[in-house]
């Protein structure tokens, strides 16, 4: 039944019409399989493994399948290619990735708010900006055309083409109106981090021909040291974060080389005139956990330890050239990604104490520090400004706690100029209810398939149980999604139908799977198994049954964290 259930409910999803997100490479986080296998903003995957691929998802249910390699056929601007990625499944990741994100098309979100709030102070200079965007709605979305009168045509050309003008306003053209997108600049803190390993080069790059090496696993849980960047063109006082748009501050002035020193792991340095890559746009760094930092014209992603390097002469109170941070408290913030394992809440705001025992710099700092907002005061109070408590361990041994502002760079600027694009989606909707019920039962025979997957992918490994939901969860999605549409809402029943189908057909008492189990060995031996035997088994698979939606309940109530 329920596996009919699931199919009826694919069929209406497909009579009423179902969206998918194109199967198409967004943004490439650097130091990724992706991003090392060479796959580009804008790359339309057509085939995963030799089977024709339409749908972004195709992508996420092969990484939870895991396959070593993966094969990807490319269409790039026309161009067909083959790319073979090895997903990776990083420390305390659920499953394993490659680092791609969402395809964008040049189309404003219908959003109530199409900016961002910190964001929106910039806008205030530019009310005719304010106005067009108010025009946007979600039945007729603005589209973007120009960019300072280049037409663009895809969400890497508008990159391509804001990324020539870093830290400018750009004039963009939204169906036919024009709107000026100033230069929104980064938050940063009055001190600098140090440098880390190098976590990756890029195969086809001139760094790699010239032997650049980066942090490599030689065995589980052993590493070998990746050379560290001493100096680029003869400026040793380097800020990892700020160096993705330093490199590519140099490809849009026409440099074609820089003189990078690097320290390899036995302390020697080695200097090397390393060629750029000109490539069209910088990668985006730091937006999840674990991130690197990265440039695709240098060809290496490198690490940024928790560790201060230099600190502004104007801070009262200096921390220790050294101290290592350990925690990160942003007062009178509010998260902007809410309940996470390695956030909490304090009286004050929120706190950030890293996974692993290691704070996170990249992402708090390119992502976090750039998203959070201040408190909404109480009436009557005055609206108390954001900043920054860090906890710091000194080099020797001795801890303390500094409150440092936020400031505004005046040469640092966000990649993100503020407006929220729509992801790139198709549409299919069924001729009638012969193709509907069709495409139901091949979609419900899919989504079975790959819950058999996962069970196995569970069972070796490859992903984590942390990955799994109990109802609390599902209740959750379920009410989210049904404020969406009524095909997404019945794809998802589609999905749970299925998951049930599945998982009651396992060989475990007292599931129908169990009495399979049972009849299936009376068929064979011509007799019933030992009534006792019966008993005890069924009490062990309830046992596992319950054993299973506590933990999952544990799960969805964040009392086991899923990181």
């Amino acid at each position: 039944m329920n596996f009919l259930f699931a199919i009826v409910c694919a069929a209406g999803a497909y009579m009423i019409g179902v969206k998918d997100i194109v199967s198409a490479v967004g943004n490439v986080v650097p130091g990724s399989p992706a991003w090392e296998a060479g796959l580009q903003t804008g790359d339309r995957i057509t085939a995963i493994d030799g089977k024709e691929s339409k749908a972004f998802v195709d992508v996420r249910q092969k990484m939870v399948s895991g396959s070593k390699t993966v094969r990807l056929d490319v269409d790039r601007n026309g161009e067909a290619m083959i790319v073979n990625v090895i997903p990776r499944k990083r420390e305390r990741d659920l499953f394993p990735q490659i680092g791609i994100s969402l395809p964008l098309r040049l189309e404003l979100a219908p959003l109530k708010e199409p900016i961002s709030p910190h964001r929106k102070k910039y806008y205030a200079a530019y009310p005719e900006t304010l106005e067009v965007f108010k025009k946007n709605t979600k039945e007729k979305p603005l589209k973007l055309e120009k960019v300072d009168g280049q037409v663009v045509n895809s969400y890497a050309e508008y990159q391509t083409a804001q990324f020539k003008k870093i830290g400018e306003p750009i004039t963009c053209t939204f169906s036919g109106m024009e709107a000026v997108i100033p230069a929104v600049p980064m938050r940063e803190m009055p001190f600098q981090f140090k440098m880390g390993e190098i976590v990756s080069v890029l195969p086809s790059s001139n760094a790699a021909k010239q032997g650049v090496q980066a942090r490599k696993e030689v065995k589980p849980g052993e590493f070998k040291s990746g050379d560290i960047i001493v100096s680029l063109d003869g400026d040793a006082d380097i800020d990892p974060l700020k160096l993705p748009q330093i490199i590519q501050e140099k490809v849009n002035a026409g440099q074609q080389s820089v003189q990078l020193v690097v320290r390899k792991a036995d302390g020697n340095e080695q200097t090397l005139d390393v060629k750029l890559n000109p490539t069209p746009f910088m990668p985006f760094s730091g937006l999840s956990m674990r991130d690197p930092m990265g440039s695709t014209a240098l060809g290496l992603a490198w690490n940024v330890e928790p560790i201060i390097a230099s600190v502004d002469e104007s801070v009262q109170s200096a921390p220790a050239i050294g101290s290592k941070v350990i925690e990160i408290e942003f007062v009178n913030g509010v998260s902007p990604i809410g309940k996470a394992s390695f956030c909490k809440q304090t009286s004050e705001g929120f706190s950030v104490f890293g996974i692993g025992n290691r704070i996170d710099i990249p992402y708090i700092f390119s992502f976090l520090l750039q998203e959070t907002q201040a408190k909404e005061p109480s009436k009557g109070e005055e609206q108390k400004p954001l900043a920054v408590r860090l906890t710091l361990e000194s080099p020797d041994g001795a801890k303390m706690v500094i409150d440092l502002p936020i400031v505004e760079s005046t040469d640092w600027y966000n990649m993100d100029r503020g407006f929220v694009l729509n992801v790139e989606e198709s549409f299919f909707q069924a001729n009638g209810l012969g193709e509907a019920l069709s495409r139901g039962t091949a979609k419900t025979i899919e989504m079975s398939l790959l819950i058999y997957k996962t069970l196995d992918s569970l069972v070796n490994g490859t992903v984590s149980p942390k990955a799994l939901m109990g109802p609390v969860g599902i209740v959750s999605i379920i009410y989210q999604v049904a404020q969406e549409s009524w095909s997404v809402y019945l794809m998802l029943l589609c999905l749970i139908g299925a998951n049930l189908a599945v998982v009651n057909l396992l060989p475990i008492p007292p599931l129908d799977g169990g009495h399979v189990l049972f009849l299936t060995y009376e068929g064979i031996f011509r007799r019933p198994p030992n009534e006792l035997v019966q008993v005890i088994l069924s009490y062990f698979g309830l046992f596992l049954i319950l054993l299973l939606m506590i933990w999952t309940v544990a799960l969805d109530l964040s009392c086991i964290t899923r990181l």
